[in-house]
């Protein structure tokens, strides 16, 4: 469910927000202790919460990160939201492993595809990470996606494969639009 109403990024009017976090956390761990929850039920809300508490600039205590941990199933959206729990606990590199993982298997959403090729761009280089997202051109052609491999072309100067891609890019935006209803521009 979306328990983002719960939870709403904009807290002015809230006089401890972090406080709040952390009484709705242990609350709902102790009603999962009572079994008056199901295992897997707070899954989400704990997520939010420590996405929620690293907003506020407080560290998610551990053991809130490793209760997420021990509740995830292998189910691809719940491993998503342990990478998202690892990166706001401060652990990026075991988030990416995850997304990588899902990804090696073709199990990762497409919004997350562009993150994976940006890393494998920063530590591998512009030319790993163009036939990495090639590879995932078969699949999406989502709009991050491309513009990652602009940019990594643009870096290794290949001026033609940053144009091609430019083009591309250009091509799905406008079938995008037509998609969703909207008349694209330029189309009569």
């Amino acid at each position: 469910g979306d328990y983002q109403w719960l939870f709403p990024k904009d807290r002015s009017d809230w006089k401890d927000a972090p406080g709040w976090y952390e009484a709705v956390a242990a609350r709902m761990l102790k009603w999962r202790d009572d079994q008056k929850l199901s295992r897997h039920a707070p899954l989400h809300v704990l997520a939010l919460i420590v996405e929620r508490l690293r907003e506020s600039g407080r560290t998610p205590p551990a053991g809130l990160v490793a209760t997420v941990e021990k509740s995830i199933s292998d189910a691809a959206n719940d491993r998503v939201i342990l990478a998202d729990v690892m990166r706001a606990a401060g652990r990026g590199d075991e988030a990416l492993a995850i997304e990588r993982e899902l990804l090696d298997a073709g199990r990762l959403h497409p919004d997350r595809m562009a993150a994976i090729v940006t890393h494998v761009r920063e530590e591998s280089g512009p030319e790993k990470a163009l036939d990495l997202g090639e590879s995932l051109t078969e699949y999406t052609l989502h709009p991050d996606l491309l513009e990652v491999l602009i940019q990594a072309a643009k870096q290794l100067g290949d001026e033609p494969r940053a144009a091609r891609w430019e083009k591309t890019k250009a091509e799905a935006s406008v079938a995008q639009r037509k998609l969703d209803g909207g008349e694209a521009k330029g189309s009569r």
